[in-house]
């Protein structure tokens, strides 16, 4: 009879036990990308209601290759003594291969989610796996023009290099006349461009690829003048790489990498995203510009 009891109240303990578990999942929408397609990464927390339990913390270094271009607010409900937690993450990679997104736990333990595989594919892959094949070489023909063209033009461009010359004795070259320099701050300045071409979008039937060139320009011009960054003379991984050495929260950082990455798409991939897209990435660049503005400024501005 003692026996029995003690195995009854071993059974409760454990019962109790495994209740009290928190649990981690995590699962994506999709295990086949190209280079620099987006994923949905879900995160979900299940533990009892009275747990302290958290989300495990995600960023670019616990997941690389893999980067964050976007995250969503953290969602929580609690039903029947459970409290499940979740969060969505919009993550790329940039690297092709097999890659893994890692388990995750929770500081306050229990059960890890399991990793998940994911490929990255080259885009240079047709959609049956197969790499597609190298074009042959165009063959020219070698006729006269091959060798007295190239001659004809060594020859214009030393008479117009004479002639340059000759234009340069004569008259002496004016002065270059400087413009007005634009002295207010740089997220006043970046805030009109932006509601110029926000009006010129609105007034456009279809989205042209040259909105997300401006849109790109006015976003790297911003970051020139706010952080004495030299973007506009950058590639957008080192964009990346320098805005981490500022204050500037992780979030807010996502928010530019998103932008970046769909002016990227149109402007070397020729993607034609919908006009939703473009007010998106509106938002995105308005967004970002407001919270990384400087504050010093709004006292300057009242002052004026």
């Amino acid at each position: 009879m003692r026996i029995a009891r003690r195995l009854f109240l071993l059974l409760i303990l454990l019962s109790a036990r495994a209740e009290a578990e928190t649990i981690v999942t995590a699962s994506i929408d999709r295990d086949t990308i190209t280079v620099g397609d987006p994923i949905r990464l879900t995160v979900r927390l299940e533990a009892q209601a009275g747990e302290n339990a958290a989300l495990p913390v995600i960023d670019d270094e616990r997941i690389a290759p893999f980067e964050i271009l976007e995250v969503s607010p953290i969602q929580e409900e609690t039903a029947g003594g459970v409290r499940r937690v979740s969060r969505a993450y919009r993550i790329t990679a940039f690297r092709t291969g097999a890659h893994e997104i890692p388990s995750f736990r929770s500081d306050a333990g229990g059960e890890a989610s399991a990793p998940i595989p994911v490929a990255v594919l080259s885009i240079g892959i047709d959609p049956s796996g197969e790499i597609r094949d190298v074009k042959p070489p165009i063959a020219f023909g070698r006729g006269p023009l091959v060798y007295v063209l190239p001659a004809l033009l060594l020859l214009l461009a030393a008479a117009a290099a004479l002639f340059v010359l000759r234009l340069r004795k004569r008259k002496k070259i004016p002065a270059p006349v400087l413009g007005p320099v634009d002295l207010r701050p740089a997220h006043v300045i970046a805030a009109e461009r932006i509601g110029r071409l926000e009006s010129e979008h609105a007034a456009s039937a279809g989205v042209p690829r040259a909105f997300y060139f401006k849109l790109s320009s006015i976003v790297r011009e911003y970051l020139d003048r706010r952080f004495a960054l030299p973007a506009p003379e950058r590639t957008t991984r080192e964009i990346l790489r320098e805005i981490r050495k500022e204050s500037i929260e992780p979030e807010t950082t996502g928010l530019l990498r998103a932008l970046f990455l769909r002016c990227d798409l149109v402007k070397f991939r020729g993607n034609e995203p919908p006009r939703a897209e473009a007010e998106n990435a509106l938002r995105e660049a308005r967004t970002f510009v407001e919270k990384t503005r400087e504050r010093g400024a709004e006292r300057e501005e009242g002052a004026a």
